[in-house]
């Protein structure tokens, strides 16, 4: 549905209705920011973390083979 045709419904609602989706959609906005705030404070301290590690210890992804992987997941039970 688009924004503005969601939008007339919403204004056509009975004022205590508008109220209760008003607190609804604050509600959703506080839960997505708590979020967000969660996964900058990770993404932070993987930061910290990997900053740690010398550049020379750092692996490329290019690294693994398909035979690497085979042999680290031979025993592994799908």
């Amino acid at each position: 549905m688009p924004y503005e045709v969601l939008e007339k419904q919403i204004k056509t609602l009975p004022e205590e209705y508008y109220e209760q989706l008003e607190h609804f959609v604050q509600f959703l906005l506080h839960e997505a920011k708590a979020k967000s705030r969660k996964s900058e404070d990770i993404s932070e301290k993987l930061a910290a973390i990997y900053s740690k590690i010398p550049d020379e210890e750092h692996t490329s992804h290019c690294d693994a083979t398909l035979d690497s992987w085979r042999e680290l997941t031979k025993n592994d039970s799908w």
